[in-house]
C-alpha cells in the first residue's frame, strides 16, 4: 500500500535510513570531536535508534532536544558566527523532513534557479564560476561582489513557512517542519552575551541546520529572478552574490535594486562604497576574488586566502606529527600518529583542497604550493631519520607508525594461577579457605 501523506513518507524507515546515511556522512568528517563522538555512539546501534525514532514519529511523540550553540570562526577570521550543533536524532529528522521537501515539485522549482548555486544539490562553486565565465565572455565588464548582512540570523522563516503551507495539505509535516526550524540551546548561561547572535525568536533560522539552505534560498527566489536580465548577471551563493555588468552605472543601479529587494524582508548588503571588506567594486580586467577564487579574463585561480588556508592546515598537521614522534621516541607509544598517519593525513588534507579547486587553471599558483607542502614533507621527514638514529627497534616502528603487538591493551580471561589480578596467591587462598 503506497504511503498517502508526507508525514508518513518522513518517518518510513528508508527514509529515516537515508537521512542517517547523510548524517552519518558529514559528522563522521567534523572538526569538532565531539560531534565525531555522537556519530560513533549511534552508528554502534543505529537500526534500533532509527526504529525508535520512527516509532516516536509515529505516535507524534519526538521533540527536538536542545541544541549546543557554538562561537565558530573561520581559519583566519577573528569574528564569530553563531553555529548550532543539533542531537543526532534531531539531525536525522531535520535531514528526513529535507528529503521528502526537495522531492516536492513547487520546492523544486524555487531552488534550482539557475543563478542560485549554494545548498542546493549537485551545485557548487565550480557551477557559479562557469555562469561567471560565461557573463564575462559576453561583454561584461564590471563587478560588484557584496554579502548580506547576518543573513541566516535574520531570515523572516513565516515568510516560508506560509509557502510550504500553500503547497502542502499536511498538518502533521507542517508542525514538524516549525518546530525543526526553531532553535532551542542548552548551553545559554555558557555562551553570555554571544547567545544573542543565535536565532532564538520567531525571525532567523540556525547554521549547522540542514533546512537552513532550502528555507534561505525560497526566500530569495524573487530576489535570483528579478535580478537577471537587462544585461545584468547576479551570480549568488547563499549570502553572497557577485553583479555583472557592461559598466559601472548600470551595476550600480542594479544593486540599489537588490538592495530594496532585501529590504523587503528586513535583510541588508554591504555597499562597496562603505565597506571594503564585505564588498567590492571594480573593473573586471583588473581581477576580483568571489567565492574564494581569484577570477581575471583569462583565468581562474584558488585566491590568496584558500591558499593561505592550504599551507596552515599542512603546518598544523606537520607540527602535530612531529608532537606525536617526540612522544614515541620519549617512550609514550601514539602509534596512531606516526609517520606514516602524519602524512596520510597530509594526504588527505591536500587532495580535498585540490579537488575543490580542479575547475581552476593549473599553472605557477599550484606549483608554488607544490613546492611549499614539499618543504615541509622534508622537514617532517629530517625529525624522523633524526629520531630513529636514536631510538631502539621498538620505538623505531613506532615512530613510523607500525603498530607494536606489545603495545596492545590487553584484557586477559586466563591469569596465571601464582599471578592472580591485584596480587597474592589464588590458589593458596583457595586452599585455606
Amino acid at each position: 500500500m503506497a504511503l498517502k501523506t508526507y508525514y508518513e513518507r518522513l518517518r518510513s524507515i528508508s527514509t529515516l535510513r537515508t537521512a542517517w546515511r547523510h548524517v552519518c556522512s558529514n559528522g563522521s568528517t567534523s572538526r569538532r570531536k565531539e560531534t565525531r563522538d555522537s556519530i560513533k555512539d549511534f552508528s554502534e546501534n543505529a537500526e534500533n535508534h532509527l526504529k525508535c525514532i520512527q516509532t516516536h514519529l509515529r505516535e507524534k511523540r519526538f521533540k527536538f532536544a536542545p541544541a549546543e550553540g557554538i562561537p565558530f570562526a573561520k581559519p583566519g577570521k577573528k569574528k564569530k558566527r553563531p553555529v548550532v550543533r543539533f542531537p543526532v536524532e534531531s539531525s536525522i529528522v531535520q535531514r528526513s523532513l529535507l528529503e521528502i521537501l526537495i522531492k516536492h515539485p513547487d520546492v523544486h522549482e524555487y531552488i534550482f534557479t539557475p543563478s542560485s548555486f549554494g545548498g542546493i544539490p549537485k551545485r557548487g562553486v565550480s557551477h557559479a564560476m562557469k555562469l561567471v565565465v560565461s557573463s564575462i565572455a559576453s561583454g561584461a565588464k564590471y563587478y560588484l561582489r557584496s554579502d548580506i548582512a547576518g543573513f541566516f540570523t535574520k531570515i523572516p522563516r513565516d515568510t516560508v513557512h506560509r509557502k510550504f503551507r500553500s503547497w502542502i495539505g499536511d498538518n502533521d509535516f507542517l508542525d514538524l517542519l516549525k518546530k525543526a526550524t526553531e532553535t532551542e540551546l542548552s548551553n545559554m548561561a555558557e555562551l553570555g552575551d554571544f547567545a544573542k547572535e543565535f536565532p532564538l525568536d520567531d525571525v532567523g533560522v540556525a547554521q549547522g541546520c540542514c533546512l537552513s539552505p532550502l528555507i534561505g534560498n525560497i526566500l530569495l527566489f524573487d530576489f535570483d529572478r528579478q535580478m537577471n536580465g537587462r544585461n545584468i548577471t547576479c551570480v549568488r551563493f547563499m549570502d553572497d552574490f557577485l553583479l555583472l555588468g557592461s559598466n559601472r552605472k548600470s551595476v550600480l543601479r542594479a544593486f540599489h535594486s537588490a538592495c530594496l529587494m532585501l529590504s523587503k524582508y528586513g535583510l541588508t548588503a554591504y555597499d562597496p562604497r562603505a565597506n571594503s571588506e564585505k564588498a567590492k567594486e571594480g573593473v573586471i580586467s583588473g581581477g576580483f576574488d568571489f567565492l574564494g577564487c581569484q577570477v581575471k579574463p583569462e583565468s581562474v585561480l584558488p585566491g590568496r586566502k584558500a591558499c593561505e588556508n592550504l599551507i596552515k592546515s599542512v603546518d598544523e598537521c606537520i607540527k602535530n606529527g612531529k608532537t606525536n614522534m617526540q612522544w614515541c621516541a620519549g617512550g609514550k607509544p601514539n602509534v596512531r600518529y606516526g609517520l606514516m598517519q602524519t602524512l596520510l593525513d597530509l594526504n588527505h588534507i591536500i587532495q580535498g583542497w585540490s579537488h575543490a579547486y580542479k575547475f581552476c587553471n593549473p599553472g605557477a599558483v599550484f606549483s608554488s604550493l607544490d613546492r611549499k607542502v614539499d618543504s615541509r614533507i622534508n622537514s617532517i621527514l629530517d625529525t624522523y631519520y633524526r629520531l630513529i638514529r636514536k631510538s631502539g627497534s621498538s620505538d623505531r616502528r613506532r615512530l613510523l607508525g607500525i603498530h607494536l603487538i606489545q603495545d596492545t591493551p590487553f584484557e586477559p580471561v586466563l591469569f596465571h594461577q601464582h599471578h592472580p589480578p591485584g596480587g597474592g596467591d589464588f590458589t593458596g587462598a583457595a586452599a585455606k579457605s
